[in-house]
Parts: structure tokens; C-alpha cells; sequence
């Protein structure tokens, strides 16, 4: 079984050692953090940016909405329905009784934190449904080549799972990153009643964030210093960063389709917000220097969630809390020092 390699037993050995000599009271997470163990839980069809939209409640950890994958050819989805779900973390070996080939977890992990979507392989642009059949194949059904969903390109779909095998083989998530949740919708004999899925849940981060305010003054009055090791460009398109097409306020302009620059001096509450938030958020998460709540694709998951009618509001504030932890580079892109006295 190929689940945990050599690397990540190390990991986790060190993991567990830490937990031995901690102080009383600090309590060492799994690899998915700390879960419960049920939830309530309903989805429907998505087929816009990933097969299913799922919403959980009756957890306050786990509470909002997700993009879904179904890992299940066996069961038939029951959508717009409450279902009791047994939450199973991948790295789990109960994993092993919902899943066919759980041995592949690793590699799904890794390609949901590398996020194919948009971006172009030599067989085209990657899309969601070629992400879906990626995982049937990698959790389900190697040979998986059904019509099921419309726009898959199977060429495109074994690029993914011949990269993932290779690239995500032993993968763990750590800080920021996104780790994938099993959600089992079961009844009270323990009988499955619904299509299994999986969710990807952010493991928390290191506590620090600058805010939209500094990321707009550093492009605009520092030459972007602080962006040079993002990888990204105050005139890049939010709609190619983050796949969604918004309008945006500025002065009296409304703009369509705005650069990351312009989206950081939105003004206004809902889309604004969000906007000004989302691009902090890249940013923090991309920077080598920030030790951010969340991973590049933990942002940019959330951000697709919540556009164009998810909750803006709610994800504005996850994204406010993060960015406003405290920033720990000047103006410069230098480290801030406290003095200790």
C-alpha cells in the first residue's frame, strides 16, 4: 500500500513526538485536522466548476459550502435532501471501506491542492469534468471512460492521473494546504443511502496576513517589491487568476473584468469586498515571506465557492480574519523585527 511513504511515516513520527513532549492540553491533530466524526449534510449538481455543490450544517468546524466530488459509481445521488454523513479524513484507513482503491488517496490530495482547472496541458485546458473522471479513476475505476460528465477529454483526464501518480505519491498537506474529506451519507443501520463524496477542508495556517491595504500601497507606491515572490502581477486578470468574471467599483467607474490591482482598490461591501479580500488573500498565501492561514488553492477554492452566488459574505469574513492577523514585511519586502526588551 502505497498511502503513506517513507518521507510522510517521518513526518508523522515527528509529528507524534511533538505531541509526547507538548505542554499538557495541546492535543496533535491528524493530517485532516480535527474533524467530527457526523455532520448533516445535502448537495446538488454543480457542473459549473466541480460535479457538486455541497452544504454541510450541524458542525460549527465544518459549517458552509464546498465544491464536491463523487468518488461513487455505485450509488445513486439523492440531491436537495439532509443526509446524516459519517466525515472520514483520506488519510484515515476507515477510508478503506468506502473507497475502492484508497491507496490513490494521496495522489487525489495533491491534485486537488494543484488545482488543474484553466490551466493547459499538452492535450488543451484542463477542465472540472476532466478532474471528476480524474478521481473515479484514481478512487473508483482505472478504466473509467463513461460519457458521464459532458466535456471530459480522456486524453486530458490521463495526463492528470499519470501526474498525480507520479508527483502525488505520498503527498501529506501541511499548513494552508487542503485536505480531502470523505463524506459518507449513511442511515441508522450503517447502510449507505446516498452517493459518497469528497470536500476539501483547509488545514489552519501560521497566524500572519497583510491586509488589502498594503498589497494595494506596496503595487502602487513601492514597485510591487512585496509581490516580485507571489509570482503574480498587479495588471494579471482576476478572471484568469481566479475564474470568475466580475464587475467591480472604483471612484465612480464600474469596471468589468478588473486586474488584481483594481480589484484591491475596490470600494463598497458583498462583490467589492470579496474582491479586495481575494486578491490580499493570493497574495499572502503565494508569498514566501507570509505564514498564511491558507494555500494558493485553498484561496482560490473558496473564492470560486463564493462566486457568483455562494457566500460572499461569508468568505470575505474567513479571508478578512486571515489577512488582518498581522503582517510580517515592511513596505520593503523585509522581514519585521521586534525588538525583545
Amino acid at each position: 500500500m502505497k498511502r503513506i511513504s517513507v518521507f510522510s511515516a517521518f513526518i508523522l513520527t515527528a509529528t507524534i513526538l511533538v505531541a509526547v513532549i507538548a505542554p499538557l492540553g495541546v492535543i496533535a491533530a491528524e493530517p485532516c485536522g480535527d474533524l467530527p466524526s457526523t455532520v448533516t449534510m445535502s448537495y446538488v449538481a454543480n457542473k459549473t466548476t466541480a460535479y457538486l455543490t455541497t452544504t454541510i450544517s450541524g458542525d460549527g468546524v465544518l459549517n458552509g459550502t464546498y465544491e464536491g466530488w463523487c468518488v461513487d459509481l455505485n450509488n445513486q445521488a439523492v440531491f436537495n435532501t439532509s443526509h446524516n454523513a459519517k466525515v472520514i479524513c483520506s488519510y484515515d484507513t476507515e477510508a478503506d471501506n468506502y473507497v475502492a482503491h484508497p491507496e490513490n488517496l494521496d495522489s487525489v490530495n495533491w491534485m486537488l491542492n494543484r488545482d488543474f482547472r484553466g490551466e493547459t496541458g499538452t492535450n488543451g485546458t484542463f477542465t472540472w469534468q476532466d478532474v471528476q473522471v480524474a478521481i473515479w479513476r484514481l478512487l473508483q475505476d482505472p478504466t473509467y471512460s463513461g460519457s458521464d460528465p459532458t466535456g471530459r477529454n480522456l486524453d486530458r483526464v490521463g495526463e492528470i492521473v499519470a501526474l498525480a501518480l507520479v508527483d502525488g505519491d505520498g503527498f501529506m498537506p501541511g499548513t494552508g494546504d487542503l485536505c480531502v474529506i470523505i463524506l459518507v451519507p449513511l442511515n441508522g443501520e450503517e447502510e449507505v443511502t446516498s452517493q459518497i463524496s469528497i470536500i476539501t477542508w483547509s488545514l489552519p495556517g501560521g497566524g500572519e496576513g497583510c491586509t488589502p491595504g498594503y498589497w494595494k500601497n506596496n503595487w502602487d507606491k513601492w514597485e510591487g517589491v512585496s509581490w516580485e515572490p507571489t509570482g503574480y502581477s498587479g495588471g494579471d486578470l482576476f478572471s484568469a487568476v481566479f475564474g470568475r468574471t466580475i464587475e467591480v467599483t472604483v471612484g465612480r467607474r464600474v469596471i468589468t473584468n478588473p486586474t488584481l490591482f483594481q480589484a484591491l482598490n475596490a470600494q463598497g461591501g458583498g462583490i467589492n469586498a470579496l474582491a479586495r479580500h481575494a486578491v490580499a488573500a493570493l497574495l499572502n498565501a503565494a508569498s514566501p515571506d507570509v505564514d498564511y492561514d491558507y494555500s494558493v488553492a485553498a484561496v482560490k477554492s473558496m473564492v470560486q465557492g463564493a462566486l457568483p452566488d455562494g457566500d460572499i459574505d461569508g468568505v470575505k469574513g474567513d479571508l478578512a480574519d486571515a489577512n488582518e492577523a498581522g503582517c510580517p514585511i515592511d513596505m520593503h519586502g523585509n522581514p519585521i523585527v521586534v525588538a525583545l526588551i
